[in-house]
């Protein structure tokens, strides 16, 4: 399993960098750069019922990454198989705003 760093810090699920969740689905099918990327676990900070999830999540070290961007040399069956990812994006309000950096397009 992959170890997750995230700097979305408008997520829900972010915490000191970090995922809360065990799995996270990263996409699109179509991409072939990082930019087209997107995390589709994003969910929005602003909702209070989703800042209070948030208060009781912990953050895990090892995630599991289900990938459908078919042009990366990491996806291995729709899943991830890099060591590290990091998934980023400023002021995000939606999964299309955030990215996934470690994406490397199959020579």
């Amino acid at each position: 399993m992959p170890n997750l760093s995230c700097t979305v810090e408008r997520c829900t699920h972010n915490k000191n960098n970090l995922c809360c969740l065990k799995n996270i689905k990263v996409g699109t099918t179509s991409a072939t750069n990082r930019c087209e990327t997107e995390c589709d676990s994003f969910s929005q900070k602003d909702d209070i019922v989703k800042k209070f999830v948030s208060s009781v999540e912990s953050p895990v070290t090892d995630i599991s990454i289900n990938c459908s961007a078919k042009e990366c040399t990491y996806n291995n069956d729709h899943m991830c198989t890099a060591t590290n990812v990091h998934i980023c994006g400023d002021s995000c309000c939606t999964c299309s705003d955030t990215q996934c950096d470690t994406f490397k397009c199959c020579e």
